[in-house]
């Protein structure tokens, strides 16, 4: 595998730069940020910014394309949950918070609403790392008061805190 990208004029695909790349560096014996790569996530985050309130369109993993109306945000969340006077539950993640590739309401706080009737508002999105979950939950969660905070984990989460303490954008941000 990390021979045919090495010999590749153009590497295509979505979120290979933080995760696919971060998983198999250790396996070659040369820089992987070094190859021409079009990142679909880099591409939509640039030119789209997370369009607000717009009709959402993700991976199909599973046979069908996950389809889904963001919020005023950019989450995937019903648009009213940003209505309810108190925030019962409130998730930040990356894809796994996200629902990525699950139909809408199957989703990990879409199960939530359906199991406890509650308000549950879901700032995960793919890509996410440590640092982002954070800052999404100081910009959106903070002052709504969520009774719980559930934040979803997963095991690249420290790669990709690595790569984002060194961005320009967390400056007073330190790694070991």
């Amino acid at each position: 595998m990390v021979e045919k990208l090495r010999t590749a004029d153009l590497v295509v695909g979505f979120s290979v730069k933080k995760f696919n790349y971060a998983v198999l560096q250790p396996y070659a014996d040369f820089d992987l940020s070094e190859i021409v790569t079009f990142d679909m996530l880099d591409y939509i985050k640039v030119k789209l910014n997370r369009r607000q309130g717009s009709t959402a369109i993700s991976g199909q993993e599973y046979g069908q394309y996950m389809i889904y109306p963001s919020d005023r945000y950019g989450f995937n969340n019903p648009d009213s949950e940003w209505d309810a006077p108190q925030t019962e539950w409130v998730l930040t993640g990356d894809s796994y918070a996200y629902g990525h590739a699950v139909q809408n309401g199957e989703d990990i706080a879409g199960q939530i609403r359906s199991i406890t009737q509650e308000n549950v508002i879901n700032l995960g999105m793919g890509g996410n790392g440590p640092l982002i979950e954070l800052a999404a939950l100081k910009e959106y969660a903070e002052s709504r008061k969520p009774k719980i905070v559930l934040w979803v984990y997963f095991e690249n989460d420290p790669i990709a805190f690595k790569e984002e303490s060194k961005s320009a954008y967390s400056p007073n941000t330190r790694t070991a």
